[in-house]
């Protein structure tokens, strides 16, 4: 027992109560003593001031004290005395709170001691020693909940936090550094993290830091987390514990999102968005970087899409995208790896080739061609005109090559532009009579039946020529017209019928982008147009409708009455007429029909 538990426990019970009453009322602490037997409480002044009290206005009583503790506190101050008295194990500490007379809760220290009896070792009375501590006591909560706050900062952070001795043993984690490898603090552990960390750093620049020249390293490395690869950003420091032992605290950031769109603004910079191959601003820095002794002979190849506008006119954007795409697909298949393809703009592609020389080069073009002409991925055959330039000697300048290739392509263009639209336009018309079955004996038909009426009419010869196309395209723009639409056997709704009433627009867009049939464009689009003003898509009347689109209106209606469609049936000759004579004055020309009626006996 030390020398504090000797003082109070004395071998007389009447020498102890004296020695109380000489102190309580000297004492600058709160004193007091508990009869265990008859319960009375005896206290000195202090007790009383410390609670805001005079002495007449408090009794002191064990029944008392126990309504003046905190409810919080309560039961484990009481329980701990009762052991205590049970126990006698020397002088026990407590804190708690208690009620004051402003009816505030102060916080006090207790120093208690049960004093035994000299006569029959049993314990008398329970004595002990209140100090305020209500100052000290709220710095101390209010630094654990500063230190709480900052704990739970730390875990909620984006930023990981791990502290490891220079034995590689983890001592501190924080709640971010779990999250951000998805892993617990027993699996960080077991995974070697402390020693991973440990590495990066020894591998960095371990030796300023055990010098303590650098107060911070950093490293970027792609690891493991929870099975999956992410890239982290790794931050440390030096520091000295208590011992002088050195430890390091690093702080780790996930940079895998950041690191993803650095990787994707970086493509996005240099990559065309619609084809996937480099950009303009890719291709200039490379054909720069090649420009090279060691890279010669280099070619360059100048590409430009044929038929571009008339698939965006007629079939729309989305499908013009395709064409490119699917362009952009035959070059990757047909040029090595080394090469350089961009998306120079618009339906342009252009080709850096090292070490290629221009023989070589031309045969990679006619792959090329090979291939769009062997593919089927589109309303139009995949076409595309090819330039090409060689730079031999170091003297020439890569931007006149470029040039030349350039040059070289708009002749080829020029000269196999008739060849290209005559081409499209035949693919086109091919796929139209797949499409919808269009027979050629139909077209011929129509082509008989509208010259005939414009011989009639005493068409000239150029006129007749016109009217000849038009009976052969005039429903080239069906082409874009959705099959189930252009083929249903059932009235169409509303919205169906306005997307096929689209196909005069759609035909009209598509012949004015081929400068051979260009001139026949408005007659194409003003066909369905009625003498009455009802027709679509202008509502022109009378003699607003082209001659030729109101001879063609004529002819085109009695060969689907006669020839019927999968939505009409057939009409005998007389039917058809008497239908012509009924459309007369509203539908058609009026005098047309009387002509067209005296041309048919020539016709059947």
């Amino acid at each position: 027992m030390n020398s504090e538990n000797q003082a109070l426990i004395l071998d007389d019970e009447k020498l102890f109560t004296r020695w109380l009453g000489t102190v309580k009322s000297q004492a600058d602490i709160a004193l007091w003593e508990w009869n265990v037997h008859t319960g009375e409480v005896v206290v000195n002044s202090r007790w009383y001031t410390m609670l805001g009290y005079r002495p007449y206005e408090f009794i002191a009583t064990y029944e008392s004290f126990q309504t003046l503790l905190h409810p919080d506190d309560r039961q484990r101050v009481l329980s701990l005395l009762e052991n205590h008295i049970i126990q006698r194990n020397g002088i026990i500490d407590v804190e708690y709170r208690i009620l004051c007379k402003n009816k505030e809760y102060r916080w006090i220290r207790s120093r208690i001691l049960a004093v035994e009896s000299s006569l029959n070792r049993e314990m008398s009375n329970v004595v002990g020693s209140n100090t305020d501590i209500q100052r000290s006591k709220l710095e101390e909560i209010r630094l654990r909940e500063r230190e709480k706050r900052f704990a739970q900062f730390l875990d909620e952070m984006p930023l990981g936090v791990a502290q490891i001795d220079n034995k590689g043993v983890l001592i501190y984690n924080n709640g971010s550094l779990e999250r951000i490898f998805g892993l617990s603090r027993w699996n960080l552990e077991k995974r070697g993290l402390a020693s991973f960390l440990l590495d990066i750093r020894q591998q960095r620049d371990s030796d300023h830091l055990l010098n303590k020249q650098t107060p911070l390293g950093r490293s970027s490395k792609k690891i493991l987390g929870d099975g999956r690869e992410m890239d982290v950003e790794i931050q440390w420091i030096y520091n000295d514990d208590e011992k002088g032992n050195p430890n390091y605290t690093f702080f780790i950031t996930d940079v895998t999102e950041q690191k993803r769109r650095e990787e994707e603004l970086h493509y996005l910079c240099f990559h065309d968005n619609l084809t996937g191959l480099y950009n303009r601003a890719y291709f200039e820095q490379e054909m720069n970087r090649l420009n090279t002794f060691r890279q010669l002979p280099l070619s360059i190849v100048i590409g430009d899409v044929n038929g571009l506008k008339l698939v965006n006119d007629t079939f729309g954007h989305k499908e013009g995208d395709r064409l490119l795409v699917c362009i952009a697909q035959v070059l990757k298949s047909e040029l090595r790896n080394e090469d350089i393809i961009c998306r120079w703009g618009g339906d342009e592609f252009a080709v850096v080739l090292p070490k290629t020389d221009e023989a070589t080069a031309e045969k990679i073009c006619s792959r090329i061609l090979r291939t769009c002409k062997e593919a089927d991925e589109g309303p139009i055959p995949l076409n595309i005109s090819l330039g090409v330039a060689c730079k031999t000697n170091p003297e020439q300048k890569i931007n006149e090559i470029f040039v030349q290739a350039e040059e070289k392509l708009y002749r080829r263009k020029f000269h196999a532009s008739i060849e290209v639209r005559n081409t499209i336009l035949k693919s086109l018309k091919d796929k139209l009579a797949e499409k919808y079955n269009e027979t050629q004996a139909h077209i011929e038909h129509l082509r008989q039946l509208a010259i005939q009426l414009g011989k009639s009419l005493k068409l000239s010869d150029n006129e007749l020529n016109e009217l000849y196309l038009l009976a052969s395209l005039h429903d080239i723009g069906k082409i874009a017209i959705p099959v189930h639409i252009a083929s249903k056997e059932e009235k169409l709704r509303v919205e169906e019928w306005e997307i096929m009433k689209s196909h005069s627009e759609v035909g009209y867009r598509l012949v004015r982008t081929l400068p051979e049939y260009a001139h026949i464009a408005d007659k194409i689009l003003t066909h369905h147009e009625k003498w009455d003003g009802t027709g679509y898509p202008l509502g022109l009347k009378r003699n607003e409708i082209p001659v030729l689109a109101r001879i063609l209106a004529i002819a085109d209606a009695f060969d689907v009455m006669v020839n019927g469609r999968p939505y009409k049936k057939p009409l005998s000759l007389e039917e058809a007429l008497r239908e012509l004579a009924k459309g007369a004055g509203s539908h058609f020309d009026p005098a047309m029909v009387e002509d067209f009626f005296k041309i048919i006996p020539r016709v059947q």
